[in-house]
């Protein structure tokens, strides 16, 4: 995973937030951290499984000040 500045993370769109979202998880021993399509998602943004437990997991990001 390629390192970002907090001024990159800050203008990430949201779907682009999402995969960044998800690379983390891997990062930090997740497994098969998957984006959702984005409709029809319950709200949940990222499907991550870690010690046999799958996660759901809703990304926010902050736009303001932008």
């Amino acid at each position: 995973m390629r390192k970002y500045t907090l001024s990159e993370v800050d203008r990430m769109e949201g779907h682009d937030f999402e995969y960044f979202c998800a690379e983390l998880l891997e990062v930090n021993g997740y497994e098969k951290a998957e984006v959702t399509p984005g409709s029809g998602d319950q709200g949940i943004d990222v499907i991550a499984e870690k010690d046999g437990i799958r996660y759901g997991i809703q990304c926010k990001h902050n736009l303001h000040g932008i």
